[in-house]
């Protein structure tokens, strides 16, 4: 991440468009080349820098960011990283950027989300730091009061409450993280990690940085270290983000065969984190056996049979034939004994609350796919 003063941002903007940056992913991960296209024109200190990456959403586009610049705080930077868009998208964030000074537009090659938030992370001078998909949109108060909570308490995180807009635009309050939260404490934040503000030194002092290589879930490894490192975390839940689910978007198609070998990457690597750290015996089972193993192995195993039995695509990426899929199948299930004991925790209540555990490192884990899972 780099800082610079307003007025260095300022000067920036008037000499230096088009400006190439390299930015360093997750460790062991190759570093990444984008361009600055339109550098903001503010001439404040920002607030809150809101980190948007863009590919094909000329359909939301807009409404997300009509959504982000009429904020009732006014002192933020908007960081949108188009990530190689083939629509029109680029061409809206350069139209907004020309009627709204504080926005940059900065372009990559097609990379993923991941490297297009790191290169956002890169370019941010304000001290919070929020987090918004471009086909998603929020309250017009919501960061304001996201940063009135965090000043008011010190907290390093803030989560505000979250609508689900479903493919058949019904609506539904999510606020089970909310109760879990409050309930039971940090430990509880698991998922919507787009509702939250994040203060910007415990991202930066960590190094934590989204891992390019896991094609998803790799935001929920993000959450995991924010909340690892955070000390404290408040709830706002009177404004919304509001997350709408749409045939296109990740979560709204069918897993394929790679997105299955992602999860269980990303489920490797928290499992390592959780075992590394002083946590609760109660909250280290919820988080490992709710949230991952009886949840999504059991997902992922379901998927395998839909492959084995069907190989044809019901809106799956990647055609998996039959054989391969039995070779994934046969070659998972040491991984799957492993997620469902991980490394003997359970068995071995030493790693849990114990005071001489390794602490951590402050780098990201090698993201890539386990070897045991190669095919």
């Amino acid at each position: 991440m780099r800082k610079t003063t307003a007025k260095q941002s300022n000067k920036m903007s008037r000499t230096n468009n088009n400006v190439e940056i390299t930015v360093q992913n997750a460790e062991n991960e190759p570093d990444t080349k984008a361009t600055i296209l339109v550098q903001n024109q503010i001439d404040f200190e920002p607030k809150v820098s809101v980190i948007i990456p863009v590919y094909n959403v000329e359909e939301y586009l807009r409404q997300c960011l009509d959504s982000v610049i009429n904020q009732t705080l006014k002192e933020i930077e908007i960081i949108c990283v188009d990530d190689g868009s083939t629509d029109s998208s680029l061409e809206i964030l350069k139209e907004y950027a020309a009627k709204d000074h504080r926005i940059t537009v900065i372009t990559q090659q097609n990379n993923g989300a991941a490297i297009a938030r790191n290169i956002g992370l890169y370019n941010i001078n304000a001290n919070y730091i929020g987090f918004i998909d471009a086909d998603d949109y929020i309250d017009l108060d919501f960061y304001e009061k996201l940063l009135n909570m965090a000043i008011k308490t010190n907290a390093d995180i803030v989560k505000s409450n979250a609508k689900i807009i479903d493919c058949d635009l019904t609506t539904r309050f999510d606020d089970a993280q909310i109760s879990n939260i409050r309930l039971y404490g940090k430990w509880r934040f698991l998922y919507q990690w787009w509702t939250g503000l994040y203060k910007a030194n415990i991202i930066k002092n960590n190094n934590i940085k989204f891992p390019d290589k896991i094609i998803s879930s790799q935001d929920i490894v993000f959450l995991t270290y924010c909340v690892i490192y955070a000390n404290k975390i408040e709830l706002c839940p009177n404004t919304f983000y509001h997350y709408l689910r749409h045939p296109d978007s990740l979560d709204g198609q069918v897993l394929s065969y790679e997105k299955i070998l992602s999860k269980i990457s990303a489920i490797k690597i928290i499992s390592k984190l959780y075992n590394n750290i002083n946590i609760p015996k109660d909250e280290y089972i919820y988080c490992y056996h709710q949230r991952w193993i009886l949840l999504k192995s059991f997902l992922l195993l379901y998927f395998i049979i839909l492959y084995m039995l069907n190989p044809k695509p019901r809106k799956i990426n990647t055609i998996v034939p039959i054989q391969k899929s039995i070779r994934f199948f046969i070659m998972m299930l040491p991984a799957f004994f492993a997620l469902v004991n991980p490394v003997s925790t359970i068995a071995n209540p030493a790693c849990i609350k114990n005071t001489n555990a390794a602490p951590i490192r402050n780098q990201m884990p090698n993201t890539s796919v386990p070897t045991v899972l190669e095919i």
